[in-house]
């Protein structure tokens, strides 16, 4: 078997309790950002996501998340998750971070934006946060 993880390359920042379509945060394989992430393939086990956020406004305590194949939002790949508890960083308390869980055998549709890339949507249960990094563990069959 074959896994990986995919991540992002930007911040995203304002999410709050609603999904939005401005605050989709691209997933991909990037070298730069992480020199471990693989190109996830199109046919995939999506196990879980490591989510990290940097409270701007009030202080979240879970984040809920769904996967996309496209960047419009409208072809759901995974989700919508379960609220994910999230817990303070140790040195930097302004960081709060949860593992969401997803937990599907998924294959990539005609409609996928782009080859080996999805898009994340997350929302809050309160005040206002900036998606800082994601990484999106994925599992395939050989």
């Amino acid at each position: 078997m074959d896994a990986g993880f995919i991540v992002n390359d930007a911040t995203v920042a304002g999410v709050t309790t609603t999904y939005v379509l401005a605050q989709a945060v691209l997933l991909h394989e990037d070298a730069a950002i992480d020199a471990n992430s693989k190109a996830m393939p199109q046919a995939v086990y999506v196990s879980h996501a490591d989510v990290v956020v940097d409270e701007t406004v009030a202080t979240c305590a879970t984040l809920s998340a769904m996967l996309t194949w496209d960047a419009a939002g409208n072809e759901i790949m995974a989700g919508p998750s379960n609220a994910a508890p999230v817990a303070a960083g140790m040195t930097d308390i302004s960081l709060r971070m949860c593992t969401i869980k997803f937990d599907g055998w998924l294959r990539a549709p005609a409609v996928q934006t782009t080859k080996g890339k999805c898009y994340m949507f997350l929302k809050t249960d309160a005040g206002t946060v900036t998606v800082t990094k994601v990484r999106l563990y994925w599992l395939a069959r050989q």
